[in-house]
Protein backbone atom coordinates (compact mmCIF):
# COMPACT_ATOMS: atom_id res chain seq x y z
CA UNK A 1 0.00 0.00 0.00
CA UNK A 2 2.69 2.45 1.15
CA UNK A 3 4.27 1.30 -2.56
CA UNK A 4 1.55 2.06 -4.32
CA UNK A 5 1.27 5.58 -2.70
CA UNK A 6 4.16 6.74 -3.05
CA UNK A 7 4.31 5.75 -6.65
CA UNK A 8 0.69 7.80 -7.45
CA UNK A 9 2.15 10.82 -5.62
CA UNK A 10 4.88 10.73 -8.01
CA UNK A 11 2.71 10.56 -11.02
CA UNK A 12 0.81 13.04 -9.46
CA UNK A 13 3.98 15.55 -9.06
CA UNK A 14 5.25 14.73 -12.60
CA UNK A 15 1.85 16.00 -14.22
CA UNK A 16 2.34 18.91 -12.40
CA UNK A 17 5.40 19.91 -13.67
CA UNK A 18 4.38 18.71 -16.79
CA UNK A 19 1.70 21.15 -16.90
CA UNK A 20 3.03 24.47 -15.50
CA UNK A 21 5.99 23.58 -18.64
CA UNK A 22 8.43 25.98 -16.37
CA UNK A 23 10.65 26.68 -19.23
CA UNK A 24 7.93 28.24 -21.85
CA UNK A 25 5.92 31.19 -21.82
CA UNK A 26 2.25 32.91 -21.98
CA UNK A 27 0.84 35.72 -23.47
CA UNK A 28 -2.25 36.48 -21.72
CA UNK A 29 -4.34 40.23 -21.78
CA UNK A 30 -7.94 41.67 -22.79
CA UNK A 31 -8.74 43.05 -26.63
CA UNK A 32 -11.10 46.21 -26.30
CA UNK A 33 -12.23 48.62 -28.54
CA UNK A 34 -10.71 52.69 -28.56
CA UNK A 35 -13.78 53.39 -26.07
CA UNK A 36 -12.35 50.42 -23.79
CA UNK A 37 -16.02 48.10 -24.50
CA UNK A 38 -14.62 44.12 -24.21
CA UNK A 39 -14.37 42.74 -28.12
CA UNK A 40 -15.16 39.25 -27.89
CA UNK A 41 -14.64 36.44 -30.06
CA UNK A 42 -11.51 38.49 -31.25
CA UNK A 43 -9.09 35.60 -32.90
CA UNK A 44 -5.79 35.40 -31.80
CA UNK A 45 -3.61 33.83 -33.80
CA UNK A 46 0.25 32.92 -32.82
CA UNK A 47 1.54 33.08 -36.96
CA UNK A 48 3.25 30.00 -37.89
CA UNK A 49 1.87 27.61 -35.91
CA UNK A 50 -1.77 26.97 -36.44
CA UNK A 51 -2.20 27.46 -32.73
CA UNK A 52 -5.05 30.16 -32.19
CA UNK A 53 -7.97 31.31 -29.15
CA UNK A 54 -10.96 33.57 -28.66
CA UNK A 55 -11.32 36.31 -26.53
CA UNK A 56 -14.16 35.62 -23.75
CA UNK A 57 -17.08 37.61 -23.55
CA UNK A 58 -14.89 40.54 -21.22
CA UNK A 59 -12.45 40.47 -24.09
CA UNK A 60 -9.46 38.19 -22.32
CA UNK A 61 -7.43 35.63 -23.99
CA UNK A 62 -4.62 33.37 -23.14
CA UNK A 63 -1.66 31.48 -25.17
CA UNK A 64 0.23 29.19 -22.76
CA UNK A 65 3.09 27.07 -23.52
CA UNK A 66 4.69 29.25 -25.78
CA UNK A 67 8.47 28.46 -27.06
CA UNK A 68 11.03 31.39 -25.74
CA UNK A 69 11.70 33.91 -28.83
CA UNK A 70 10.33 35.93 -31.20
CA UNK A 71 6.78 35.66 -32.18
CA UNK A 72 4.21 36.94 -34.18
CA UNK A 73 0.46 37.27 -33.01
CA UNK A 74 -2.31 37.93 -35.13
CA UNK A 75 -5.84 39.95 -33.84
CA UNK A 76 -9.00 39.95 -35.51
CA UNK A 77 -12.53 40.46 -35.75
CA UNK A 78 -15.28 41.05 -38.36
CA UNK A 79 -15.63 45.24 -38.18
CA UNK A 80 -12.02 45.78 -37.14
CA UNK A 81 -8.84 46.12 -38.60
CA UNK A 82 -6.31 43.42 -38.17
CA UNK A 83 -3.35 44.21 -35.45
CA UNK A 84 0.00 42.21 -36.34
CA UNK A 85 2.30 42.36 -33.02
CA UNK A 86 5.63 41.32 -32.59
CA UNK A 87 6.15 39.54 -28.73
CA UNK A 88 9.54 38.59 -27.46
CA UNK A 89 9.57 36.05 -25.09
CA UNK A 90 11.81 34.82 -22.25
CA UNK A 91 11.63 31.08 -20.74
CA UNK A 92 9.02 31.19 -18.26
CA UNK A 93 8.22 34.72 -19.04
CA UNK A 94 4.34 35.80 -18.21
CA UNK A 95 3.59 38.47 -20.43
CA UNK A 96 -0.23 40.80 -19.83
CA UNK A 97 -1.27 43.18 -23.00
CA UNK A 98 -3.78 45.67 -23.45
CA UNK A 99 -4.67 45.30 -26.93
CA UNK A 100 -6.91 47.63 -28.85
CA UNK A 101 -8.36 47.27 -32.35
CA UNK A 102 -9.64 50.54 -34.66
CA UNK A 103 -13.01 50.04 -36.34
CA UNK A 104 -12.62 49.10 -40.17
CA UNK A 105 -15.36 47.18 -42.62
CA UNK A 106 -13.67 45.86 -44.85
CA UNK A 107 -12.65 42.12 -45.12
CA UNK A 108 -9.44 41.06 -43.71
CA UNK A 109 -7.65 38.62 -46.08
CA UNK A 110 -5.55 35.77 -45.50
CA UNK A 111 -1.34 37.43 -45.53
CA UNK A 112 1.63 36.40 -45.27
CA UNK A 113 2.92 38.56 -42.19
CA UNK A 114 6.89 38.72 -40.73
CA UNK A 115 7.52 40.22 -37.91
CA UNK A 116 9.05 43.14 -40.18
CA UNK A 117 5.02 43.86 -40.47
CA UNK A 118 4.59 44.17 -36.94
CA UNK A 119 5.14 46.49 -33.73
CA UNK A 120 6.16 45.12 -30.41
CA UNK A 121 2.98 43.85 -28.36
CA UNK A 122 3.98 46.09 -25.52
CA UNK A 123 2.32 49.01 -27.55
CA UNK A 124 -0.83 47.32 -28.86
CA UNK A 125 -2.72 49.20 -26.41
CA UNK A 126 -2.48 52.59 -28.44
CA UNK A 127 -1.63 53.58 -31.99
CA UNK A 128 0.47 56.67 -31.34
CA UNK A 129 3.67 55.69 -31.93
CA UNK A 130 2.88 53.56 -35.08
CA UNK A 131 3.99 55.90 -37.66
CA UNK A 132 7.63 55.57 -35.55
CA UNK A 133 7.46 52.05 -36.04
CA UNK A 134 6.46 52.60 -39.41
CA UNK A 135 9.90 54.91 -40.23
CA UNK A 136 12.01 52.65 -37.91
CA UNK A 137 11.10 49.36 -40.48
CA UNK A 138 11.96 51.68 -43.54
CA UNK A 139 15.54 53.07 -41.58
CA UNK A 140 16.55 55.94 -42.87
CA UNK A 141 16.97 57.60 -39.73
CA UNK A 142 18.42 56.71 -36.32
CA UNK A 143 15.90 55.33 -33.96
CA UNK A 144 16.44 55.52 -30.38
CA UNK A 145 13.72 53.31 -28.27
CA UNK A 146 12.95 53.13 -24.09
CA UNK A 147 14.90 50.16 -24.21
CA UNK A 148 17.61 52.58 -25.11
CA UNK A 149 17.10 55.29 -22.71
CA UNK A 150 16.50 52.83 -19.55
CA UNK A 151 19.71 51.19 -20.35
CA UNK A 152 21.69 54.35 -21.30
CA UNK A 153 20.11 56.03 -17.98
CA UNK A 154 20.79 59.56 -19.42
CA UNK A 155 21.25 62.85 -17.38
CA UNK A 156 20.08 65.23 -20.04
CA UNK A 157 18.02 64.55 -23.12
CA UNK A 158 21.27 65.66 -25.08
CA UNK A 159 23.04 62.62 -23.72
CA UNK A 160 21.38 60.27 -26.30
CA UNK A 161 22.55 62.12 -29.26
CA UNK A 162 25.57 61.84 -28.65
CA UNK A 163 27.61 58.93 -30.19
CA UNK A 164 25.54 59.06 -33.48
CA UNK A 165 27.43 60.11 -36.46
CA UNK A 166 26.92 63.15 -37.76
CA UNK A 167 26.42 64.71 -34.48
CA UNK A 168 28.58 66.69 -31.88
CA UNK A 169 27.13 67.46 -28.57
CA UNK A 170 29.22 69.68 -26.00
CA UNK A 171 27.90 70.25 -22.80
CA UNK A 172 28.70 73.13 -21.50
CA UNK A 173 30.50 74.60 -18.19
CA UNK A 174 28.73 76.80 -15.59
CA UNK A 175 28.63 80.13 -16.81
CA UNK A 176 28.23 79.08 -20.90
CA UNK A 177 25.31 78.73 -22.74
CA UNK A 178 23.53 75.52 -22.31
CA UNK A 179 24.21 72.31 -24.25
CA UNK A 180 25.00 72.58 -27.49
CA UNK A 181 24.17 70.09 -30.29
CA UNK A 182 25.49 70.65 -33.76
CA UNK A 183 24.39 68.40 -37.30
CA UNK A 184 27.42 68.55 -39.70
CA UNK A 185 25.34 68.56 -42.66
CA UNK A 186 23.88 71.92 -41.00
CA UNK A 187 26.82 73.98 -41.68
CA UNK A 188 25.69 76.51 -43.84
CA UNK A 189 24.02 79.97 -42.59
CA UNK A 190 20.50 79.98 -42.35
CA UNK A 191 20.29 75.96 -41.63
CA UNK A 192 17.71 74.98 -39.33
CA UNK A 193 17.55 71.82 -37.34
CA UNK A 194 13.57 71.36 -37.45
CA UNK A 195 12.51 69.75 -33.35
CA UNK A 196 9.65 68.22 -33.23
CA UNK A 197 7.34 67.00 -30.12
CA UNK A 198 4.73 64.34 -30.47
CA UNK A 199 4.09 65.05 -33.85
CA UNK A 200 3.95 68.73 -33.59
CA UNK A 201 7.00 71.17 -34.70
CA UNK A 202 8.77 73.36 -31.55
CA UNK A 203 9.31 77.16 -32.52
CA UNK A 204 12.65 78.18 -31.61
CA UNK A 205 13.01 80.87 -28.69
CA UNK A 206 15.72 83.33 -30.48
CA UNK A 207 18.27 82.01 -32.45
CA UNK A 208 18.16 78.73 -34.49
CA UNK A 209 21.85 77.38 -33.79
CA UNK A 210 23.50 74.46 -31.61
CA UNK A 211 22.71 76.29 -27.84
CA UNK A 212 19.06 76.57 -29.28
CA UNK A 213 18.23 73.32 -30.15
CA UNK A 214 19.97 71.99 -27.13
CA UNK A 215 17.64 74.12 -25.21
CA UNK A 216 14.61 72.55 -27.26
CA UNK A 217 14.99 68.88 -26.85
CA UNK A 218 16.46 69.34 -23.10
CA UNK A 219 13.17 71.33 -22.15
CA UNK A 220 11.65 67.41 -22.27
CA UNK A 221 13.62 65.17 -19.52
CA UNK A 222 14.59 61.61 -20.26
CA UNK A 223 11.85 60.10 -17.99
CA UNK A 224 9.78 61.86 -20.03
CA UNK A 225 10.37 59.90 -23.29
CA UNK A 226 9.38 57.42 -24.89
CA UNK A 227 11.27 57.37 -28.36
CA UNK A 228 13.27 59.68 -30.48
CA UNK A 229 13.59 59.80 -34.67
CA UNK A 230 17.19 61.57 -35.54
CA UNK A 231 17.51 62.81 -39.25
CA UNK A 232 20.49 63.97 -40.06
CA UNK A 233 19.89 65.56 -43.30
CA UNK A 234 17.12 65.65 -46.04
CA UNK A 235 17.90 62.55 -48.12
CA UNK A 236 17.10 60.71 -44.60
CA UNK A 237 14.02 63.09 -43.66
CA UNK A 238 10.47 61.25 -44.37
CA UNK A 239 7.68 62.99 -46.17
CA UNK A 240 6.01 64.25 -42.57
CA UNK A 241 9.26 66.12 -41.54
CA UNK A 242 10.49 67.24 -45.15
CA UNK A 243 9.86 71.32 -45.06
CA UNK A 244 13.12 73.89 -45.02
CA UNK A 245 14.86 72.15 -42.52
CA UNK A 246 18.06 70.54 -42.96
CA UNK A 247 17.82 67.64 -40.52
CA UNK A 248 14.94 66.47 -38.37
CA UNK A 249 14.64 65.75 -33.87
CA UNK A 250 11.24 64.11 -33.49
CA UNK A 251 10.72 63.56 -29.83
CA UNK A 252 7.49 61.05 -28.22
CA UNK A 253 6.67 61.72 -25.30
CA UNK A 254 5.41 58.76 -22.85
Amino acid sequence: MPCRLLFLLAGLFTTTLSAQNPGTAQVRGRVTARSETPISAAEITLLGTGRSVLTDSAGRFQLQDLAPGRHVIQVRRIGFQAQYLAAKLAAGEDKEVAIVLEPGSYELPEIKVTARATKPIEYAWTTKYDDFFRRQRVGLGRYITREDIEFRKPFRTANLLAGIAGIKVNFRHLGASGTHVQFARCNLPGDVVSVWIDGWKQRYPESTGPAAIGELIDRVLPSQIEMIEVYRGPAEMPAEFLDDSCAAIAIWTR
